[in-house]
């Protein structure tokens, strides 16, 4: 069985808090009867603002709803 598999943006200044708290969460559970930790993996690019990550799912979730409506109504 492979080990799960995480990737972190060594740019973001919110990855190293993400990979503390997933790190400390695996090693929170039950033992895992010497299976391997999750193995990481980098990447960069550049930061994506909160608004640029949402509004366009937020955007998608308007025409599918509007276009339920239409339907229906």
């Amino acid at each position: 069985m492979r080990p799960p598999v995480y990737w972190v943006n060594l740019e973001s200044p919110k990855g190293y808090l993400a990979e503390r708290l997933m790190l400390g969460a695996e090693t929170a559970g039950p033992a895992h009867g010497g299976a391997p930790g999750p193995e990481r993996r980098t990447l960069s690019g550049a930061a994506v603002s909160y608004a640029d990550w949402v509004l366009p799912g937020v955007l998608a979730m308007n025409v599918m709803f509007s276009s339920l409506g239409g339907w229906v109504g």
